[in-house]
Parts: C-alpha cells; structure tokens; sequence
C-alpha cells in the first residue's frame, strides 16, 4: 500500500505503509499492532464459527453469492450485518467515537420518535 504524503515544502512524497510505521516510535508502533490483531474480517468470523458460505446464507436468508459479496465488499445494511454476526453466534454493536474521546453504544437504529406516535395514535 502506498500512501501520497507531502513535505514541510508541498512536495509530494510517496511511502509504503511499512515505511510509515518503521519511523513510529516503538511503543505508538506496538499500540497500532495489538490494534490491528483485534480486528477480523467477516470470513474470518464465519470461519471461526465452523460454517460455510452456504450454511451462513441458509440461516440468514441471503443467497451464497451475496454472503460472499458482503464478505469481501463489506458494504451492507446494518441490518444485515446484524443478521450474519447472530447467525454467526454474536451480538452486533455499533460504538460512535465522538472528537473529543467520548464513545456511545447506538440502542438503536430505529426512529423511536416515528415508533412511539404510531402506538400513540
């Protein structure tokens, strides 16, 4: 990977990743690994729980073409993502990560507000 990075000057200077993360101090270098060993793909995740494509695509209700299209896009509705992480054995949560540090777990996706009128009325 190649990152399009520019100097005190405006000059346009092109590193690797690899070159990047050799001039990070140790321990900011550390912190950035154990990060990244957290992070799994949905694959990954799939694999872990001994299914297939096809078996995940039954419980989920999507086609195998479209388990793998999610897998390697990773471009989908919240919902459906929250349908393979349950079939999958897991529980799906969304964490916003504001500016100044704080995070919020999101209840839900839902209009709440749309949702208590309808039972009102």
């Amino acid at each position: 990977m190649t990152i399009t990075l520019k100097n005190r000057k405006g000059i346009k200077m092109g590193r690797t990743l690899e070159q990047i993360m050799e001039s990070l101090p140790e321990e900011r270098r550390k912190k950035i690994e154990a990060g990244a060993q957290e992070l799994l793909a949905l694959h990954e995740l799939r694999e872990a729980a001994e299914l297939t494509q096809v078996d995940l695509a039954k419980l989920v209700g999507l086609s195998q073409s479209a388990v793998s299209q999610l897998e390697k896009k990773g471009d989908a509705r919240v919902s459906t993502l929250s349908k393979y992480v349950q079939a999958i054995g897991g529980q799906l949560e969304l964490v916003v990560k504001m500016p100044n540090g704080a995070t919020v777990s999101l209840r839900s996706l839902k209009n709440e507000e749309n949702d208590e009128l309808k039972s009102a009325s």
